[in-house]
């Protein structure tokens, strides 16, 4: 088991980590994640391009916690889902706050050339959530149905790879669009949606007494990223149905 100075730890290496592996992105030559066409890319591009990569590999690793989360989260009790310490909960909610100081820094280097605000407002509001959470051990379920939303990521970079590549009118393009939108919607949407209305209906233990009230901003965070996200599926969708009037 991690104790809470392991756990910081992790969230350490995890930010030095993701630096360490967009700069290796950036000037080797050997990138195996690099476009066919890397040299003819815009400075934007290929900052975007690397980051995205970055972005994809972190999704995948936190998909994976996320259903190892899951399949310990099996026989918890009510207050066990948002009271006390779980070895995969703690370790990958380490792992992912790294990952948002790193892509916060990122975005903020880079905000001249990228304007990424949604992220930044995005990253802000969970740096403060699992923050706060880690050090007081709070909310390892809703960690799980939080970050099973990272399922939808690849989907998202895949498409603005293709974007990228001019490659908007091929059937992957269409396919992985349709993907995407699904994807956003069971997860993010959906699945979100019900993990908030799981966390209400255990609102008399996160608003007892001996709480701490910090952990009510918590909740209010949680579901200011929630419509978040909501709003990015309105641009999802309408981005798909853009794409469906071109292909009729």
């Amino acid at each position: 088991m991690t104790t809470e100075f392991s756990t910081w730890t992790i969230v350490s290496a995890s930010f030095l980590g993701f630096h360490l592996l967009f700069q290796f992105l950036r000037v080797s030559k050997g990138n195996p994640f690099a476009p066919p066409r890397r040299r003819s890319l815009s400075h934007r591009d290929k900052v975007d391009w690397d980051g995205r990569v970055v972005s994809t590999l972190h999704a995948i690793a936190m998909v994976v916690g996320t259903l190892l989360a899951l399949d310990e989260s099996r026989g918890y009790s009510d207050e066990d889902c948002l009271f006390g310490y779980g070895f995969y909960p703690a370790l990958f909610a380490s792992v992912f706050m790294g990952y948002l100081l790193y892509d916060t820094t990122y975005c903020a280097y880079y905000y001249k050339t990228l304007h990424d605000w949604p992220s930044l407002v995005h990253h802000g509001i969970y740096l403060v959530v699992c923050g706060y959470v880690l050090h007081n051990k709070f909310f390892k379920f809703p960690f799980v149905w939080l970050m099973m939303g990272e399922i939808s990521t690849p989907s998202v970079n895949l498409r603005w790879f293709l974007a990228t590549l001019d490659k908007k009118s091929t059937k992957l393009y269409l396919y992985n669009g349709i993907a995407l939108a699904v994807l956003f919607f069971v997860f993010r949407v959906v699945g979100a949606g019900f993990g908030i209305i799981h966390l209400f209906s255990l609102r008399q233990l996160w608003l007892a007494p001996h709480v701490p009230k910090f952990l009510r901003l918590v909740v209010a965070l949680i579901i200011a990223g929630y419509f978040l996200n909501v709003y990015w599926f309105t641009l999802v969708m309408k981005g798909l149905m853009k794409l469906r009037a071109k292909k009729q």
